[in-house]
């Protein structure tokens, strides 16, 4: 039996949590520690998230009308 991490243990070990994760996936588990590893790598993920730029996103689509 493993001990349990909480979810903000897994946050801040964001490399474990995506070794945990993928643990979890491939065996099926749903144990506590795989929620929390869950949890903790989804908040690690939104607070590192690149903000989008749309600077570019009409590029091509919108024409200047000179």
């Amino acid at each position: 039996c493993e001990d349990v991490k909480s979810a903000d243990w897994w946050q801040e070990h964001h490399a474990e949590a995506e070794k945990k994760v993928a643990e979890c996936k491939a065996s099926g588990s749903d144990s506590d520690n795989c929620r929390n590893a869950k949890e903790g790598l989804f908040r690690y993920k939104q607070l590192h998230a690149v903000e989008p730029s749309f600077k570019d996103a009409f590029k091509g689509i919108v024409k200047d009308k000179k």
